[in-house]
């Protein structure tokens, strides 16, 4: 049985570089050239400082109020900070609550799950707000969190009106300028996928054995670059593969 498994698999082999000699018969090409394919999103908003940030002190649940995204962003850290579950639920729009319980069901996450969570961070963390970005219908609060000023990270949160209130939503989750609004950056560049190694298209010449190496360098994922001029733009670079 091996002896029948190793000759299907040097058969397979011959077959599959037979051809693809064929191929490269039949359809002959120029020589590869590297090409990068851009498309380009532009997010046009607005970007205010607090000043001074404004250092985030908790509010009861009958004194929250929810007229204006900061407003509301304190109820949310407040409810936290209490440990109320379902008023930290309260402070998010449908769609949000929608999906934070699909996930808490797919993860099997109670409420106690999630108090016991800000319990254990929440006591000693000072919150400081630091900047809003606006764009269309939504508002993005970017904060800062931390138990010193040393030892901080910074995060946001997306808020929309929904019903009279500012409510936090996760409608943005996959934006650009939401998803770096953390980054001081207004213009970021994703390489999607890198270029093909020589012989990996079954129709790519075969390489010449005394060929010099290229002296291109290829794209590093990752890479970011940046340029002073708003909008913010979110370039999607897509190295072309091998013809």
């Amino acid at each position: 049985m091996k002896r029948r498994i190793e000759i299907a698999l040097v058969a397979a082999t011959l077959a599959l570089a037979s051809a693809s000699a064929f191929s490269q018969q039949r359809f002959p090409t120029s020589k590869p050239e590297e090409k990068v394919f851009v498309q380009e999103a532009d997010y046009y908003y607005t970007e205010a400082k607090y000043d001074p940030p404004v250092t985030m002190k908790p509010v009861t649940k009958e004194a929250a109020v929810y007229t204006t995204p900061e407003d509301t962003f304190i109820a949310q850290f407040s409810a936290m900070i209490a440990g109320d579950y379902d008023w930290w639920f309260s402070t998010f729009a449908a769609d949000a609550q929608k999906q934070i319980k699909a996930d808490d069901e797919a993860n099997k996450r109670q409420p106690t799950d999630w108090i016991a969570r800000w319990k254990k961070a929440l006591p000693e963390m000072q919150i400081t707000l630091l900047e809003r970005k606006v764009s269309g219908a939504y508002v993005i609060i970017v904060y800062r969190a931390g138990v010193t000023p040393a030892n901080t990270i910074q995060f946001s949160t997306v808020f929309k009106l929904e019903n009279g209130k500012w409510l936090a939503t996760q409608d943005l989750q996959d934006d650009g300028l939401a998803k770096y609004s953390m980054v001081d950056k207004d213009k970021v560049v994703l390489p999607i996928r890198q270029p093909e190694p020589p012989n990996a298209h079954p129709l790519t010449p075969a390489k010449p054995a005394q060929s010099a190496p290229s002296k291109q360098t290829p794209l590093k994922p990752g890479t970011t670059t940046t340029s002073a001029a708003k909008p913010a733009t979110a370039t999607d670079s897509t190295a072309k593969p091998a013809q």
